[in-house]
């Protein structure tokens, strides 16, 4: 007798609350993009820009759901997406 439900691992706390920051943080710059495209509507660069960001926007939250579920593609995409976040700010002297 076969059952549908098969036990698998689910992500530790602290993945699981990274991957609602990847989320949220998906779907409130995909919010922004599109309010962005919205008033700059005269401007197509601002359009393509807001395309672009809806794109980077959507994947984040791709991968958040991803790196919910404890996919190993969900925690490789996570730390380029943080990574990519970190500004690096240099001065002279």
């Amino acid at each position: 007798m076969s059952t549908e439900f098969e036990a698998r691992e689910s992500a530790p706390a602290g993945v699981r609350i990274l991957s609602v920051l990847l989320i949220a943080g998906g779907i409130i710059g995909i919010g922004l993009s599109i309010w962005m495209a919205v008033l700059g509507m005269q401007q197509p660069v601002f359009a393509v820009f807001a395309v672009v960001f809806a794109a980077i926007f959507a994947f984040a939250t791709w991968q958040g759901v991803k790196l919910w579920k404890g996919k190993p593609e969900g925690y490789k995409w996570a730390k380029v997406l943080f990574a990519a976040q970190i500004h690096c700010c240099l001065s002279a002297g």
